[in-house]
């Protein structure tokens, strides 16, 4: 298990009633999290699940499913919920992927238990692993439109985290929007960075639903953001003269993948005035990884 796990787990202990992650209609306190990360932890033990796939769409219970193969599998393949049923089983039986946990809504059923469905190993015999590393293996369309499979190890995803919480002054009071889909390693390491700082995350499928995030972000306070520059154009557009009403919250604001506009500096200039802004894009796996290259590793210019 990796320092991740165990960060998030005595946080969820240290603090049973402070809710961790929300979505538009359910919240989940620590000891939510703690009872159904373990819970899951049991399942794939009791089934010797060492090697696992998660779905990327983002649901409020995948860190839950992310900390439970973390803690007990040598081996974590994150999968573009967008790639067809066919791709997908292709993956689990080259790969020898030996359990593929799609349905992540349906993890709590009304008896407050967990509903995870029926268990099956196929597989072949080829493997796609670094001995002795734990790694998670995203498999994502990339830029390219076809699947790859890029391999993060441990080490450059935890120190790229801890320059990214320090640059940004993120807190474990701190409520951040994660709309990135977590196949994306842009969107992982936000994930990453909520569960060392100890601090809450409202989990969405994208900025479809902006105006119910909006409405949720004047009762529970946003105060960190992480978008692509095509969902800063969405916000404009949506808040319009609400802006301040919304940004005036914001103490970090994160956006990788492109560059943006003049016209969209200028805008984040003027509305996000007391706001953080990091502003990276690039070959995304290599912008989570150079600076463990770098003779000066905190310099994030």
């Amino acid at each position: 298990m990796t320092i991740f796990y165990r960060r998030a787990i005595i946080n969820f202990k240290k603090n049973p009633k402070k809710t961790f992650f929300y979505n538009l209609k359910h919240e989940l306190s620590g000891s939510d999290c703690l009872a159904l990360v373990l819970r899951i932890i049991k399942f794939l033990k009791k089934n010797k699940i060492t090697t696992m796939g998660i779905s990327s769409k983002n649901t409020i219970y995948w860190p839950l499913w992310y900390l439970a193969a973390d803690a007990c599998c040598k081996d974590l393949f994150i999968i573009n919920s967008l790639f067809v049923d066919q791709l997908v089983d292709k993956l689990q039986r080259h790969y020898r992927i030996q359990y593929i946990a799609k349905n992540l809504d349906n993890l709590q059923n009304e008896k407050g238990g967990i509903n995870l469905g029926k268990f099956s190993k196929k597989f072949s015999n080829q493997r796609f692993v670094i001995k002795g590393k734990k790694n998670n293996i995203i498999f994502t369309s990339g830029s390219t439109g076809f699947p790859k499979g890029v391999i993060i190890p441990e080490s450059a995803y935890f120190h790229v985290v801890k320059v990214l919480i320090k640059k940004l002054n993120q807190k474990k009071t701190d409520l951040e929007l994660l709309s990135m889909p977590f196949d994306h390693s842009f969107g992982l390491a936000r994930l990453r960075c909520v569960l060392i700082s100890g601090g809450s995350a409202l989990i969405t499928d994208g900025l479809k639903n902006f105006p119910s995030i909006y409405k949720f972000s004047q009762t529970n306070i946003i105060t960190g953001l992480s978008l692509l520059p095509s969902g800063i154009e969405i916000i404009k557009n949506l808040l319009k003269k609400k802006v301040n009403n919304f940004s005036n919250k914001i103490n970090y604001f994160e956006i990788g993948s492109s560059a943006i506009s003049e016209e969209s500096r200028s805008w984040l200039k003027n509305n996000f005035k007391r706001s953080k802004i990091l502003h990276h894009y690039g070959t995304t796996e290599a912008s989570r990884s150079f600076l463990r290259c770098r003779e000066h590793k905190d310099d994030f210019k």
